[in-house]
């Protein structure tokens, strides 16, 4: 009986132990089912937050579209819609996009508003006078058509086959700098302005003078041109000109570079505004 009672407790103590093991396995069990949906919920978020992430950088033409699509067809004070959907100011015209246009507009219209306050500079540090009569552009899609056939010859050379009232500058832009055509179209803007700073200027009564025709002043006086009031630009595709560069050619009517004649009126900004226009918050005549 005695030699029993030592196994009976070996017994109970080692079922005792299964018991223990068991129960917390069953335990151990339960926590990992627990977790598991928590772990499933946080790599989840991450992949949605990667996602979107995605979508984002990637696809800029496809949020924009989606943007202006469903937008109003408000216009601004300048003609254009205050979120220009795909194609909506020139319709007609497949090859180009109200983005380009309304980069050109604005681009050019902010140039001649720091000129007519008297802000831009020549290539000697001094501020130019400012303008009394500058006027406000306003796109024009017949002068994009005729600045579309520029840049679809794919060569940086004039256009001679252009109408008396029409002038033309026009660039040509390396891809690798720019990436979209809204981008080539910026560079060119930059590119004819910024030739006030580089070379001799018009000086400071603002005359366009015979040798200033070849100069590449000319670019930066056909924009600042004050009596101009429509302008209509265009940049060449990539299946048109195959040569590694952006053409981009904006045209300019009334035309501007006579010779003997202002650029524009120095004087008090936005002072002698044309009849039936008047000064604008940028003192620009509209």
């Amino acid at each position: 009986m005695r030699s029993e009672m030592p196994v009976r407790s070996m017994i109970r103590a080692y079922l005792a132990f299964l018991l223990l093991t068991k129960t917390l396995s069953q335990s151990t069990q339960q926590t990992q089912q627990t977790a598991a949906p928590a772990e499933a919920t946080t790599t989840t978020s991450t992949t949605a937050a990667i996602e979107t992430t995605t979508t984002t950088t990637t696809e800029e033409a496809t949020t924009t579209s989606t943007t202006t699509t469903t937008s109003s067809t408000t216009t601004t004070t300048n003609g254009l819609p205050e979120n220009p959907a795909i194609n909506q100011i020139c319709p007609s015209n497949t090859r180009m996009n109200d983005r380009i246009r309304t980069v050109a507009l604005n681009a050019t219209n902010y140039r001649r508003s720091r000129l007519a306050q008297g802000l831009v500079r020549k290539n000697n540090g001094n501020l130019l006078p400012p303008a009394t009569n500058m006027r406000r552009l306003v796109y024009d899609c017949t002068l994009e058509n005729s600045a579309k056939a520029s840049v679809e010859r794919c060569s940086p050379n004039p256009s001679q086959n252009l109408t008396a009232d029409v002038k033309e500058n026009i660039h040509r832009v390396p891809q690798r700098i720019a990436i979209f055509r809204k981008h080539a179209m910026l560079e060119a803007i930059k590119h004819w302005w910024r030739q006030v700073r580089l070379v001799d200027g018009i000086g400071m009564q603002a005359m366009f003078r015979a040798h200033h025709q070849d100069s590449t002043i000319q670019y930066f006086t056909l924009m600042a041109w004050a009596t101009t009031e429509h302008i209509g630009c265009a940049v060449s595709q990539k299946i048109v000109c195959r040569d590694g560069y952006w053409y981009v050619a904006c045209h300019y009517k009334i035309g501007g570079n006579v010779v003997d004649n202002n650029v524009y009126q120095p004087g008090s900004s936005c002072s002698e505004c044309p009849a039936g226009t008047t000064c604008d918050s940028m003192k620009l005549c509209s």
